[in-house]
């Protein structure tokens, strides 16, 4: 249960004024006026980052709280691969803990949606998927050639996104098949980035497209020591309208935004940079710190963050490019008609903007992430998700959830919650809130299962070339050197028709308990720890080894406690 702050305040006057001054001091004055955020999509969709082109985070949809339960979830086998490691946890120099990633753009796999459809990419295997909101079934997936690392746009009958392979693609919203795609820069390198091949004219910034000219825009190149560019490309076909080189010195990370006249683009760790909206010249940097969130309100205020460090949202005027305000270790802003909504890591309040009121103050555990759904607003936060009234700031809903929920989304009444640990959660109106889509997991002080330790199963894919586990009851067959103390052994393959593996030397087997979640930790997992002069051998003869025709991937676990 998530209970207001106690000030401990004298008369209520007093309590208004020392409200007021605990603002000023946190997120200084923000001088608004009011505006009007309106959709410029249909009510009840989600078709993009943040809902609209100016990543409002708001929708006129609503959520029935006290009916809400989990409905189904969808499960990475791997979580997201972040292309920049998370924020050091503290900065010993300074003394500074609780510090802020500026580039968490693409932690976890962040939700879009029209209509009874769900679409997502992901920065682990490169694919765009298509899922049922109704149930979470697969509807088609489209794989690229490269980490889809934002959120795709939904505009018509197409579904439109970038990759680090320097590419936008469009895919058909029904069937996933790809309509085009278009290449932004043809003169990029490759390189290695975390194993993964990536341009160097990586399209880090996904699209937004323009509704007035249907113009899809997306900007490319990270490195600020190589040229970038922005492309605007028609919607219809992925012919370039447009492109404008910006030289070095850029780097452009984050979902755009567009203004009545302006686009904005995020850069990372340096400050978002605004270019005109129909030529893409660029037209200066805002004041204030860099980071990958940003909010443009129709009156030309942009809130941009976190800054550096322990992070701060500031708020700037485009025209003139100046910085208004900050919001001290703001995490998320949501604004709409009179009022801001501002979260820091303990706290969410409202604020009137033509009076400069405060409304109200709650605690808020969950820090993550903020929409606007209705009446209610959502926060996400470490392993949980809350709800709040946004006329009281009464806390209406809570719920759990695996991993930190930094993606919201929120349509046909449905809420999508996206967390780091891979996870999509699906709640809807239900009579129950149980988890309904995973099996019971066994207590954490259970004996292991015996269904829990029998061998796999040999898998029946011919597209598997080869499958070794490394558990004692693989080994096919088992020799026993007495005299020389030396073990061999040989691994049979789970793949249909694979090759054993014959060990020679030294070795020893381990059995490690993992932490990771309850499952794994109540089932005993064996590794074999090698000496590092043993050879595998799969075949003497390569022509014995069934070989592949086109790409394909190889997937390894190995230890890092150790030097190998």
């Amino acid at each position: 249960m998530v209970t207001p702050i106690v000030l401990g305040l004298r008369g209520a006057a007093t309590m208004a004024g020392k409200l007021f001054q605990w603002l000023i001091a946190h997120w200084a004055y923000l001088g608004l006026t009011a505006v009007s955020l309106v959709s410029a999509t249909a009510h009840g969709d989600w078709p993009t980052y943040r809902h609209d082109v100016r990543r409002s985070g708001v929708t006129d949809d609503t959520l029935a709280t006290e009916n809400l339960g989990e409905v189904w979830r969808w499960q990475s086998p791997r979580p997201p691969l972040s292309a920049w490691p998370d924020a050091a946890r503290w900065d010993a120099y300074a003394m500074l803990e609780g510090m802020r990633s500026m580039r968490s753009y693409d932690t976890v796999f962040h939700c879009v949606g029209v209509g009874d459809r769900v679409f997502f990419g992901s920065n682990v295997d490169d694919t765009v998927r298509c899922l049922s909101q109704v149930d979470g079934q697969l509807t088609w997936s489209f794989t690229a050639d490269g980490p889809v690392r934002i959120a795709p746009v939904v505009e018509g009958d197409r579904v439109v996104f970038t990759c680090d392979d320097g590419a936008v693609y469009a895919l058909d919203r029904d069937d996933g098949s790809l309509r085009w795609r278009s290449t932004l820069k043809t003169d990029a390198q490759w390189f290695f980035n975390d194993g993964r091949l990536c341009s160097s004219q990586a399209a880090r910034t996904g699209v937004v497209v323009d509704p007035t000219s249907h113009v899809v825009i997306a900007g490319s190149g990270v490195f600020p020591w190589q040229s970038a560019c922005i492309t605007a490309l028609n919607l219809g076909d992925g012919s370039i309208r447009w492109q404008r080189d910006l030289g070095p010195g850029w780097s452009l990370e984050g979902p755009p935004l567009l203004s009545p006249r302006n686009l904005i683009l995020p850069q990372g760790r340096a400050a978002p940079q605004v270019f005109d909206r129909v030529t893409g010249q660029p037209l200066g940097g805002l004041e204030g710190g860099g980071g990958s969130f940003a909010l443009v309100t129709d009156d030309g205020k942009v809130f941009h963050g976190p800054g550096n460090k322990g992070g701060w949202v500031t708020q700037s005027d485009i025209g003139s490019q100046t910085k208004l305000a900050s919001f001290e270790k703001g995490n998320a802003v949501v604004v709409h008609g009179d009022r801001a909504y501002l979260l820091d890591p303990e706290r969410l309040a409202a604020y009137d903007r033509p009076t400069g009121t405060i409304l109200w103050v709650t605690a808020c555990s969950a820090a993550h992430e903020l929409i606007l759904v209705g009446t209610s607003l959502i926060a996400g936060g470490n392993n949980e998700v809350l709800a709040f009234d946004c006329e009281s700031g009464q806390p209406t809903w809570r719920a759990d959830v695996e991993g930190r929920a930094m993606g919201l989304a929120a349509w046909n009444g449905r809420l999508l919650v996206a967390t780091d640990r891979g996870t999509i959660h699906c709640f809807g109106e239900t009579s129950s809130s149980i988890f309904i889509s995973e099996p019971d997991r066994p207590a954490a002080d259970e004996a292991p299962s015996e269904a829990l330790l029998l061998p796999p199963e040999v898998v029946v894919d011919h597209a598997l070339i080869d499958r070794w586990v490394f558990q004692r009851d693989q080994v096919e067959t088992f020799l026993i050197d007495e005299d020389r103390g030396i073990e061999s052994i040989r691994l049979r393959s789970l793949a249909d028709g694979g090759n054993p593996i014959p060990l020679a030397k030294t070795f020893r087997w381990a059995s490690l308990r993992s932490a990771q979640s309850v499952r794994e930790s109540a089932a005993e997992r064996q590794a074999l720890v090698l000496d590092g002069r043993t050879d595998a051998e799969v075949a003497s003869d390569f022509r014995r080894v069934r070989s592949p025709h086109q790409d394909f991937s190889v997937t390894t676990w190995v230890r890092i406690d150790q030097p190998q």
